[in-house]
């Protein structure tokens, strides 16, 4: 079968249902003819990309969600960070930040030049300080 063809059968699948030629309710039938005759086209599959490199925390509260659309998936990444809290995530960052520098320090009394070069430069970036 031809794209061509399944064009075609995905605008009538969307007179069928009543639905408009949106952009978005075009490529839903399109992905669905395109399904049924067997062919994988990229933009059918990249909600599935999209989903796959989120983290799995995030992926697995996706399933609670019927997402059908990268607009949908969108939508729904916004609205989480809307509701993110600032003040945890800046705590979060500031406790990572000082637990890396620990380890820095610790690096740089090692018995390894390499080794303790590096984490010296890298408390210098950590701290701001270019030079």
């Amino acid at each position: 079968m031809t794209i061509q063809t399944i064009v075609k059968k995905a605008i009538k699948r969307l007179e069928l249902e009543g639905k408009s030629v949106t952009p978005e309710f075009y490529l839903e039938a399109f992905c669905k003819e395109a399904q049924k005759a067997g062919i994988v086209h990229d933009d059918c599959t990249q909600l599935d990309k999209f989903k796959n490199s989120l983290n799995k925390e995030f992926q697995a509260e996706l399933t609670k969600y019927n997402i059908k659309t990268v607009s949908e998936l969108i939508r729904f990444l916004v609205s989480k960070l809307n509701r993110t809290n600032t003040s945890h995530c800046s705590k979060l960052l500031e406790s990572q930040t000082e637990l890396t520098k620990k380890i820095l320090n610790a690096i740089t009394v090692l018995h390894n030049k390499q080794a303790s070069d590096l984490a010296i430069n890298s408390l210098k970036l950590l701290s701001g300080d270019s030079s």
